[in-house]
């Protein structure tokens, strides 16, 4: 009686290729792997952003004397609202909704919004 027949098994024996990692079937189903701009790897997608053209927020956390204007919780609430309600610009990007209280879209700005 051999080995095979008994349950044992040798390489090869069976008939059945050795089974692909899932890392292998991933990087086959990537489109062009050496275009970046339709990678799904993220290696090959990374980019650098151009520098923000906005201004930084004009608030300040300390006073001359280095002590505190106001708690982290409220200078970063005050950070918040300067932000939210902010200049937009042609070409920008903002969510938006339209009629539903749930549904919301990305939109490009068309015209300068003040």
């Amino acid at each position: 009686v051999s080995n095979s027949s008994i349950g044992g098994s040798t390489a090869g024996a069976g008939g059945h290729a050795p089974a692909k990692s899932s890392k292998q079937q991933a990087q086959k189903t990537t489109t062009s792997p050496g275009d970046p701009d339709t990678s799904t790897l993220r290696k090959l997608r990374k980019t650098k952003k151009p520098a923000s053209t906005e201004p930084p927020v004009e608030l300040p956390e300390f006073d001359g004397n280095g002590k505190r204007t106001c708690t982290k919780k409220e200078y970063h609430y005050r950070v918040f609202q300067l932000l939210r309600y902010r200049e937009l610009k042609q070409g920008d990007y903002c969510a938006a909704r339209l009629s539903s209280r749930d549904l919301w879209i990305l939109a490009k700005v068309l015209k300068d919004y003040k």
